[in-house]
Parts: C-alpha cells; structure tokens; sequence
C-alpha cells in the first residue's frame, strides 16, 4: 500500500509520521555543519524502512548520498564499511589529496572491487587514513551520509568516522544513522565500539517504540491480505510486543492456518520469534538454506563470493542463490547479498551444531582470498588450544590488519591468536 507521508515522498512506511518529519527536515535543512539523526530501535521495529526513506528523499532533492551497512558476520575486513561508504564516488575519489592521505587510503580500501591476496609490504598510519576521509567529506558538498546498524561497522572505519565528523567544519553534511537495541527480539546486541562515533551536541535520537494497532493491521493487509477479526489482531499485537517484523511473521504463519475466528485466543505459532523463524527457515529447500547461511556467514558477499562458496555444498550454487532471493530468505542490493533481516542469518546459524558450524567456517576460510578475513573465518573454524597453523594464518591477518592502518583490528587478532599458540611460541605473537 503506497502512501504520501508529510515529506512529501512516497514511500512504504507505515505510521511513523513525527519521525518521518524529523528525518525529512534533516535532510532539506541548509544549515552549515555537521548535523545528524540516530534512529534506534529493537531488530524489526522499522529502523532501515525509516533509513530507505530518508535515501528516497535526498535523491528527491539531489542530495548526494552514500550508504553503508554494518553487518554482525564474523568475517569482516578493515575498512570494508569505508570501501562501501566511498564507493559511489568512483575510481578517481582519491585523486588531488596529499600524498601521505592518497597512499594510506588506498592501502586501506584495497583495488576497487577486489579482493586482496596480499597486504603491503609496509604499514600505513590509521591517523592518516582518517585525514584522508575527512578531506574527501570536506569536498563533497552537500551530501547525505546513510549508516544502517552503525555499531556493526568494522573497527577501523568506525575510527576514522570518528575522526572525520568531529573536525568536518562547516561544509553541509548530514548523517542518518540507525543502532539496534535490545527488545522482543532474541538477537545479540552489537559491540559498543560506535557509542560516540556522532559528536555530541550534532545529533537528535529517534527512539522507535512500538507500531500502533492500525499500522500493524495495514502490514498483514498489505503483506499477507491478512484481515484479521480485533481479538486475534488484539492477540497478534501483544505477542510481537507491537514489532512489525514479528507480526509479519505471525501473520505469515496465520496465513497458512485454517479455521481462523473471532474466538481464537491462543496462536497456533510458537511462542517465541527465533523458534517462529526456525519454522519458517525448516520449510525452505536445503539449497536455499545453504545459499543463506554463507550470505549471513560472510559480510554482505558478492553473488560470485557466495557462488564460491557453495560449490561444494549444493549442485547448482548460482541457481541456490538465485532460489535465496527469490524465495525471500536473502536480498541482493547492487552487488551485495544479505539476509532479508539480520535474524533470519542468525537463526540459521544458531541452528548449527558446532561440528556444523567449524565446517562452514572452514569452508569460509579457504574462499575468501583476504589474510584477515581468513583469519577471522579460521578461528570460529578451529577448537581452541594450540594449533600452529591456525596461528600462523591469523599472524598473517595480523600483518595485513596492522599494514592496512587498522591497529585495532591487528591487536584484537593477535590476542586470539594466544588462543591457539604454544607457550613456548607466545613471544612472537603481537602488533609490531
């Protein structure tokens, strides 16, 4: 059901209309400076449809804008938010920054693209690195940066925003960022790394609370041609705690229930939305959970990576990918897979036994060409204890992460490369 909201921007989302105001001022403001809105809200309340609003309507009014997603997958590579936040600006982003910044930068964001073998030879500086952003920003003119799930940025582009937003100076830049927070949902909350990556006194915070009855019931409508009597809709709310998410869930569980009435009191679901998704995920072909288990494994792969990746695993990897997309379990933006909400990876995963699970790692491992990715992939692969090539791949990671600037990343590798390091060898291990 399209609806016009009072932005003045068509758009699917339902209710929300004071934040849907707040989000549309931010974005037609023409005050100088840095200025910016977090959204926050439990997974599934409607935090990205608020953010993919927002994209709508800067390009209503040609506002630049660039995007990043963060992502909880294990296998993240330095700088891989920034490589995506700065890629619609094209090849030639680096060009006319000084020396130092150009170097350090294209160290660190790799050949556009992509996937680096190899590290430099030697380290470049992260304070460099954030210059160099900073300078880019400076440039850029009005523009509108766009961050779902801000906390799940790797380290070391959360750093260099940090940098980068606290000295932008008066040029228009406005962030609309988005961090999950704790609810109905049974889903890990993120690091609390980015807590401070948006000065204060720059942002207002949106605080998502619960959908209202009529939005909830124009969603199964929409979704599901869901028309439920008022006890059940009564019974649909108070289960999802007013989540959309959740009571799309249920709807598309009442959906394929008979006998629906007026006088049902209890669900025919189960109680909770994680074992809710794991019977939704159970009646989905073997193939397509395959295809979404590496999509939620990896950080927001490519269809190439995750072709790659299957080969082993089912006979037709590209059309497993393809049945992924198109059966709503994965959704594919540019030339990116990701699950079609962060809980439908997780629950797959969860779903593994641990000798299930280190094989998919390992499986991961030996696909990825990156040193610290495989590194990251190798040490969910691998029990703990000593195991010496296992710590000399994750030494390897360390290199790269500390060559390419990210010295945070390189240490946090390094203390889990003790993990799998003979004593008599721990002295070897660590940053230099």
């Amino acid at each position: 059901m399209e609806r016009r909201n009072d932005v003045g921007t068509a758009s699917t989302v339902h209710g929300r209309t004071a934040e849907l105001h707040v989000i549309g001022q931010l974005v037609t403001s023409a005050a100088s400076g840095l200025r910016a809105v977090l959204v926050t809200g439990e997974p599934g309340i409607g935090k990205s449809t608020l953010l993919e609003a927002g994209v709508a309507l800067a390009h209503q009014h040609h506002l630049l804008t660039l995007t990043a997603r963060g992502t909880p997958a294990d296998g993240q590579r330095s700088f891989g938010g920034l490589a995506e936040l700065l890629r619609p600006l094209g090849a030639g982003v680096l060009d006319g920054l000084p020396e130092p910044q150009r170097v350090a930068l294209d160290v660190a964001l790799g050949p556009a693209g992509a996937e680096p073998s190899m590290g430099p030879t030697s380290p470049v500086g992260p304070r460099e690195i954030a210059a160099g952003l900073l300078a880019i920003l400076r440039r850029l003119g009005p523009a509108l940066i766009v961050i779902d799930d801000l906390s799940w940025l790797d380290l070391a582009t959360l750093d260099a925003l940090r940098f980068a937003l606290r000295r932008i100076g008066e040029g228009r830049l406005r962030v609309l960022a988005s961090r999950r927070t704790a609810g109905v949902i049974e889903d890990p909350l993120p690091r609390p790394a980015a807590d401070d990556v948006l000065p204060a006194g720059t942002y207002e915070t949106l605080a998502l609370g619960p959908a209202d009855p009529a939005t909830i019931q124009d969603l199964l409508v929409e979704r599901h041609q869901l028309q439920l009597a008022p006890p059940i809709l009564a019974n649909v709310i108070e289960q999802a705690g007013g989540n959309p998410f959740w009571a799309l869930e249920i709807g598309a569980a009442l959906a394929q229930a008979p006998g629906l009435d007026g006088e049902l009191q209890t669900l025919p679901i189960p109680p909770t939305l994680s074992a809710l998704v794991a019977t939704r995920l159970a009646k989905l072909p073997s193939e397509v959970v395959q295809a979404l288990l590496v999509v939620a494994a990896l950080p927001q792969p490519s269809p190439a990576l995750a072709v790659r990746a299957l080969q082993t695993q089912v006979a037709h990897p590209e059309a497993a990918v393809d049945d992924a997309v198109a059966s709503g379990a994965v959704t594919a933006e540019g030339s990116q897979l990701r699950p079609a909400h962060p809980l439908l990876g997780s629950v797959a995963l969860n779903s593994l036994t641990a000798e299930q699970r280190r094989s998919l790692y390992q499986r991961l491992a030996t696909t990825v060409t990156d040193p610290e990715q495989r590194a990251r992939h190798l040490v969910r692969a691998t029990e703990p204890g000593p195991d010496a090539a296992t710590a000399a791949a994750i030494d390897a990671g360390v290199a790269v992460a500390e060559a390419r600037g990210a010295l945070a990343a390189a240490a946090e590798l390094a203390e889990l490369a003790v993990g799998f390091t003979a004593c008599a060898d721990l002295g070897s291990v660590g940053v230099g």
